[in-house]
């Protein structure tokens, strides 16, 4: 969809990040591929599956517990597709934690 994004916004003739910031999800490799480097939110996913895991060998054991919700923390990966000005060319080729 970031992809697709992009391109529409080309092709409109908008430029990215003066016209209009874009912000992806997931920390694809090929994000810092295109130009502008693509700011994303990046989902935890080791801590993820270490979870569910925990969770599915505590169900096969036998335990037996309600279901629950587990919020994990994101993490804003700014980069240039969403900085204005002089901080562009600071985040355009690494990654900035945000």
């Amino acid at each position: 969809m970031s992809i697709g994004a992009l391109r529409a916004i080309g092709e409109a003739g908008l430029s990215i990040p003066a016209d209009i910031a874009v912000v992806g999800f997931d920390n694809a490799s090929w994000a810092t591929a295109l130009r502008p480097p693509l700011t994303v939110v990046t989902q935890p996913t080791y801590e993820i599956g270490q979870t569910a895991a925990d969770l599915l060998l505590r169900r096969v054991s036998g335990e037996k517990f309600p279901p629950r919700r587990i919020v994990l923390k994101a993490q804003l990966v700014a980069r240039a597709s969403s900085v204005r000005g002089t901080d562009c060319r600071m985040a355009r080729d690494a990654d900035v934690p945000g």
